[in-house]
């Protein structure tokens, strides 16, 4: 399971628009695209948890994440973690924001008190849009960098996050399908 903000159709479209030819010149086996459908901004992985962490888990997020504003994000550039010379994801960047930092923060605790460990790394904000293949080889992964340069993702728009989701990941072999579990509302007035 995971915590994430959607991404609208509208946004999700432009971006599978603006790296098509990015796709093209990097197919599989080097890299694994994510399906237009699956793209969100991932606020907390959650691994494998129970259904009574679920169940305590929604009850959480109603009521923290309601003390939280709607807020808006600006969607657009590309880039690779951890380096454009170094890849191993390939991502859409998404504009930093105090009121994402925040909610962000707020998901970590939350995860906590259902025992899921924190991060160790610091929060990124980005849409995952590909995985390179950890078994790509170094001249492989340097054909990545100049594609990824001569890649140019615009702004594509903004988003309004008004609610954050659960999801449940369902690995098949066709990939991953998603579903939403719980939706829990931002409610504060500004």
């Amino acid at each position: 399971a995971f915590i994430a903000l959607p991404i609208t159709p509208k946004l999700r479209l432009d971006i599978q628009n603006h790296t098509i030819a990015l796709r093209k010149k990097l197919s599989r086996p080097l890299v694994r695209w994510v399906a237009e459908e699956n793209v969100h901004l991932t606020l907390k992985f959650l691994g494998n948890v129970s259904d009574k962490q679920i169940a305590e888990l929604k009850d959480l997020l109603n009521a923290e994440v309601a003390q939280h504003a709607p807020f808006t994000l600006q969607i657009g550039g590309i880039g690779a973690f951890p380096s454009k010379d170094r890849p191993r994801v390939i991502w859409v960047g998404v504009e930093k924001s105090e009121s994402l930092f925040s909610l962000q923060k707020c998901i970590e605790r939350v995860a906590g008190r259902i025992g899921v460990e924190a991060e160790k790394s610091r929060f990124a904000a980005h849409l995952t849009i590909g995985r390179v293949n950890q078994r790509a080889r170094g001249e492989e992964r340097r054909r990545i960098r100049p594609i990824l340069d001569e890649t140019n993702v615009p702004i594509l728009g903004k988003v309004t996050v008004k609610s954050v989701h659960l999801f449940q990941s369902e690995l098949k072999t066709s990939g991953a399908v998603y579903y939403v579990l719980h939706r829990a509302n931002l409610e504060k007035k500004k």
